[in-house]
């Protein structure tokens, strides 16, 4: 089917926000975007992240038929920083939605479908969280989407990849920063500080006596994306730590080589919106 000369593809039955087509006026994407974020976020809180009974509330049903209006965004309007703004929310919206609707993944099995296979359609086009992150908002470092793939022009390009992504992006997880709402302009870069830190320091493990310091893991499965060499993981680093904890690693630097380490990644779930 057709929208307004927007194709709507029903044949996709993983696609959650399609449940009707959306043919009321549609507002600019960015606001569409942290509009569905702080309503899935709030209703999460009310319930007190009791997932079941968020699925069975008006609320919630009220939330996918409103999701339904990114069906009809214009990404071509949104720049390359709005894009990050843009996909992170969307993104942190749709694991929160899929928490809500399957329970947390449990197993390598439920990951590989809830990275994969569930999807909202966005301006015409479905993504799952793999299209988002990989083919969006990672594309510059590895294209995900074929140069055919109508997605593939809204991909940021290497120079406007920013790795900070990769903490803006939650899943909700022990592993996870918590979740915040993302806008354009001088507040898309602090906010984006603000969340690295939060996942950098709260990650962070210290053993002095080993002379050694524990990572968060994402930077380890991303590592190219940070720093061109796996030595200069800490110096990328740094910056986030507060400097109680900058002073004490470089305690251990003057006694030894630090010896650098990575935390290991938990699925765990941890909840947390900023909103």
């Amino acid at each position: 089917r057709r929208v307004h000369g927007v194709a709507i593809d029903l044949d996709e039955l993983w696609v959650l926000n399609v449940e009707s087509e959306w043919a009321d006026a549609v507002r600019p994407p960015l606001e569409v975007a942290a509009d569905l974020l702080t309503q899935i976020g709030r209703l999460c809180k009310t319930f007190m992240f009791g997932w079941t009974s968020v699925a069975g509330s008006q609320q919630f049903k009220d939330y996918i038929l409103v999701s339904g209006e990114l069906q009809r965004v214009n990404l071509a309007v949104l720049t390359p920083q709005e894009r990050i703004a843009f996909f992170c929310n969307v993104y942190n919206a749709l694991v929160t939605h899929l928490y809500v609707m399957l329970g947390p993944p449990t197993s390598m099995f439920s990951r590989k479908s809830f990275f994969k296979k569930w999807k909202y359609n966005i301006g015409g086009a479905s993504y799952a969280l793999e299209d988002i992150l990989l083919g969006v908002l990672r594309a510059g470092k590895k294209p995900l989407f074929k140069k055919s793939d109508p997605r593939a022009v809204f991909a940021l390009s290497d120079g406007e990849f920013d790795p900070r992504v990769h903490f803006a992006c939650s899943n909700l997880t022990k592993s996870s920063g918590p979740v915040r709402v993302y806008r354009s302009g001088a507040s898309l870069d602090t906010d984006l500080n603000e969340q690295t830190m939060a996942v950098v320091q709260s990650q962070l493990e210290i053993k002095v006596e080993k002379s050694k310091i524990y990572l968060p893991k994402i930077l380890e499965m991303n590592l190219s994306d940070f720093v061109p060499k796996k030595e200069d993981a800490y110096v990328w680093a740094e910056r986030f730590l507060t400097p109680e904890q900058r002073q004490q690693i470089e305690g251990i630097r003057r006694m030894s080589k630090l010896r650098i380490w990575y935390r290991d990644l938990s699925w765990d779930p941890n909840p947390r919106f900023l909103l």
